[in-house]
């Protein structure tokens, strides 16, 4: 699971041009922090996260794939100004292209 998210969040962004884009690299930690937020069942943003962004997931099936591909694809929002500046409505955007990849999951 870790090698296949790693590589859809790096495969999404190899579609944004870019001069110096870098590799993401798993993050065990963040997993650590996703899954124990995932555990709660709490489908709010988790407190207390500094630099830390989140996306959150909700459906009544596990399907990775569509999750990451509606994130990615707030940058299509031509309300948004997602290409130009850093706008509220395409957040999950922003934390696909960003950072390192991390995840947690459960049934709740």
């Amino acid at each position: 699971m870790k090698k296949w998210l790693t590589y859809e969040h790096n495969r999404y962004r190899r579609m944004v041009p870019a001069s110096d884009m870098n590799m993401l690299y798993w993050s065990e930690e963040l997993a650590a922090s996703a899954q124990r937020h995932a555990n709660t069942c709490d489908f709010r943003h988790s407190r207390g996260r500094i630099n830390i962004g989140e996306n959150i997931w909700a459906a009544p099936y596990s399907n990775y794939s569509e999750a990451i591909s509606i994130w990615f694809n707030e940058v299509h929002n031509p309300h948004c100004g997602c290409n130009h500046a850093y706008k509220h409505c395409c957040g999950h955007y922003v934390q696909v292209s960003n950072g390192y990849p991390a995840t947690g999951y459960t049934s709740c």
